[in-house]
């Protein structure tokens, strides 16, 4: 199911900063793999970064490794300048405009924060170039989210998924949302497989305004 993830405690990721480095690589590639979130609570929306970092503190480049500390230093319960922060990723942006990893570190914050109209300007640009299945389903998702018409959109995205055999659990709420006649078969077929978790399987049957205003409320 869509790449969505609870913004776990900071004081359980950024101990310390040579612990920070770490655990921000560790973060990042869980949510690279796979969703883990909450039917209660989402407060964060990570689209997948890949390969952020080598190992624990070598990072793919200077502009990724001084936005991922930024990231960090966004998270931390204790400091108040965290629109600082944000203004600092918004500047990287512009100096290193062809940097997806800083794209989509600023754009995560954006979303975080639930300044959805910035965040979509992020995304379109990051899918212009070149779209991933998920980064575009989730583009759909916030255009509906601001009551504008995504049934194009959407197509785009369930063809994004088949072109790259991606037909899991993503792909099935992309047809769901498209209103694609073959959901309710892939839904039974991925259900019955057990693959799903209780929420996963709870997000399949709501609504298409609950399910688009759970993940961006």
């Amino acid at each position: 199911i869509i790449a969505f993830i609870l913004w776990y405690s900071a004081s359980s990721f950024y101990a310390s900063h040579h612990k920070t480095r770490k655990n921000y690589y560790n973060f990042t590639l869980r949510l690279s793999i796979k969703i883990k979130y909450s039917l209660i609570t989402f407060l964060l929306f990570f689209i997948p970064i890949a390969a952020i970092a080598i190992n624990g503190t070598v990072y793919q480049d200077k502009p990724t490794e001084d936005a991922a500390n930024l990231v960090a230093k966004y998270t931390l319960p204790d400091d108040a300048d965290k629109e600082g922060y944000v203004k600092q990723l918004e500047d990287m942006t512009i100096k290193y405009p062809n940097n997806i990893n800083v794209r989509n570190m600023y754009t995560n914050i954006l979303l975080a924060d639930k300044k959805y109209l910035l965040g979509l300007e992020q995304l379109k640009i990051i899918n212009k170039v070149n779209p991933k299945p998920v980064s575009k389903l989730t583009e759909c998702m916030l255009v509906e989210r601001n009551d504008k018409d995504a049934a194009s959109c959407y197509k785009y995205a369930v063809s994004l998924f088949e072109k790259n055999n991606k037909e899991d659990d993503n792909y099935i709420i992309a047809l769901y949302l498209a209103g694609d006649s073959r959901f309710e078969v892939a839904k039974n077929e991925l259900v019955s497989s057990g693959k799903l978790m209780d929420t996963e399987k709870s997000i399949l049957s709501m609504s298409r305004n609950q399910l688009i205003g759970t993940f961006f409320p």
